[in-house]
């Protein structure tokens, strides 16, 4: 099973805009795992702050972290709308890139890169 890395906007300053990234972002994911993937969605990190005590919780440093981690495990990143306005997904792109890791906007190339890369290998 390929690892894909959702990556896409999340912070925003307007609340509505921030649930409308997480939403898009976790449907994304449920897509790609009903397509066959397993997919890595930073989108749920805003679970780690709604522990009650903020000594509770990571900080956004220590999230990041993590998820940058999981970012070197994957196949492949799946880039979400909105990208090139989003730091933190700029900075995915750029990680990815230096360790050899593709980056695709459309499900159609995803799909198309492992089936052809299956071929090759014999899968």
């Amino acid at each position: 099973m390929k690892k894909i890395y959702v990556a896409g906007p999340i912070r925003d300053p307007d609340p509505i805009q921030f649930l409308q990234n997480i939403t898009r972002g976790i449907w994304v994911a449920g897509m790609l795992m009903k397509e066959g993937y397993a997919p890595f969605c930073p989108h749920l990190d805003y679970q780690y702050f709604l522990q009650h005590e903020n000594s509770e919780c990571p900080n956004l440093e220590q999230v990041m972290a993590v998820s940058l981690e999981w970012l070197l495990q994957c196949d492949a990143v799946f880039v979400l709308p909105g990208w090139s306005q989003s730091h933190g997904t700029l900075e995915e792109m750029r990680i990815a890139r230096l360790s050899g890791i593709p980056i695709f906007t459309l499900i159609t190339q995803l799909k198309s890169h492992f089936k052809t890369n299956y071929e090759k290998e014999g899968v």
